[in-house]
């Protein structure tokens, strides 16, 4: 996990008198790097690559890599995902009344929040990432639970929409007349950018949420269309692992980050955001929900449980399909399956000899 101070806190700390934010300061100076976005006021978008940036990246690889995925796991994370996705932006409902709602086609409008993210996230992933399939995908995100319509236009929204609550607003995004250029420059970047792939998934969340292009479902659009990028782009696993979870139960410090992704900073060279902030966060998410969707894959059912339980009482443990079959009473195909299953998840390992068998290993 990484550590960023937003340049804010640097400045804070540098005028207090510690000699390391001055030294930090002056080194994210030197080692920006531009993104080739612009800001709502022109200003340039750009991030910071250091060290411990890039030494993330490849443990979010290493990490991928020893993820396999199963198509019940892909499926049901696309419910939990949407599940997550839709609460962070207030729905309040359960996972059974979603899968009710899925099968019956009735249900709350909590419910239908999650249900339409459930299908838009099918939606992108099956459709090409283009500017008008966007506008298809914020259609099913909304269905019958759009808020503020009176600002909804034919395409993006026609006025001003403000993110805050009743006391504070944090964020003033695009003005009406100019998101349509802002959509189409970050279509642009996201077909023409050699950026990692990782990196330009974070930036392409974070452009989305700061134009906030519709009245209403930025947020859950934003996600999918982070996670459909990226499972078209190298990382076809990651519909099976749940990043909105992981975003979920770190609110504070996603709003946190867009924040001081969204401080304007002024040089000699012009005005400049410095979106280091999200991108850290994103890739801290990246890697905690890779974490979790592995321990999820390696845990025991209680079948396998009581077989692994069974077995460590002998030191060096064998067992043949035969054996776990009449341990388990079950057929021999199925204590196969299990055995196999085992072996995936590192707790058994099959020997070949004159019989076939499995030995255990943890």
């Amino acid at each position: 996990m990484i550590h960023y101070e937003s340049n804010k806190t640097l400045r804070i700390k540098a005028k207090s008198g510690f000699d390391k934010a001055k030294t930090d300061l002056a080194w994210r100076q030197i080692n920006r790097y531009p993104i080739g976005l612009k800001g709502i006021n022109n200003e340039s978008l750009i991030y910071v690559l250091n060290q411990e940036l890039e030494t993330q990246l490849e443990t979010i690889n290493i990490l991928y890599q020893d993820f396999k995925v199963t198509d019940k796991a892909y499926h049901d994370n696309v419910i939990i995902d949407s599940y997550h996705s839709a609460t962070i932006e207030g729905a309040r409902t359960t996972i059974d009344n979603v899968k009710r709602a899925i099968e019956s086609k009735k249900g709350t409008k909590d419910d239908r929040m999650v249900v339409n993210s459930v299908n838009g996230f099918y939606y992108a992933l099956n459709n090409p990432l283009t500017l008008n399939n966007l506008l298809e995908l914020w259609k099913i995100v909304v269905d019958g639970v759009c808020e503020n319509t009176e600002q909804a236009g034919e395409r993006f929204r026609k006025g001003m929409v403000y993110i805050g609550d009743n006391t504070k607003r944090v964020h003033t995004p695009e003005k009406p007349e100019k998101i349509e250029d802002r959509m189409v420059e970050l279509y642009d970047f996201m077909k023409n950018s050699k950026l990692d792939v990782m990196l330009k998934a974070a930036i392409i969340h974070f452009y989305f949420a700061y134009i906030h292009p519709f009245c209403d479902g930025n947020g859950r659009s934003a996600r999918i269309l982070m996670s459909a990028y990226l499972e078209k782009n190298k990382y076809s696993k990651i519909k099976a692992v749940s990043i909105s979870r992981v975003i979920n139960e770190n609110l504070s410090g996603y709003y946190k980050s867009l924040l001081e992704s969204e401080e304007v900073e002024e040089n000699k060279n012009g005005k400049v955001l410095d979106i280091t902030p999200f991108i850290v966060y994103i890739l801290n998410v990246m890697e905690q929900a890779l974490i979790s969707a592995i321990a999820a894959q390696n845990a025991l059912t209680d079948i396998e449980s009581h077989l692994i339980t069974r077995m460590k009482k002998n030191k060096g443990a064998e067992i043949t399909i035969k054996t776990c079959s009449k341990i388990l009473k079950i057929d021999e195909r199925e204590a196969a399956n299990i055995l196999n299953g085992l072996v995936d998840k590192g707790y058994l390992e099959k020997c070949r000899s004159e019989r076939n068998y499995y030995k255990l290993i943890v």
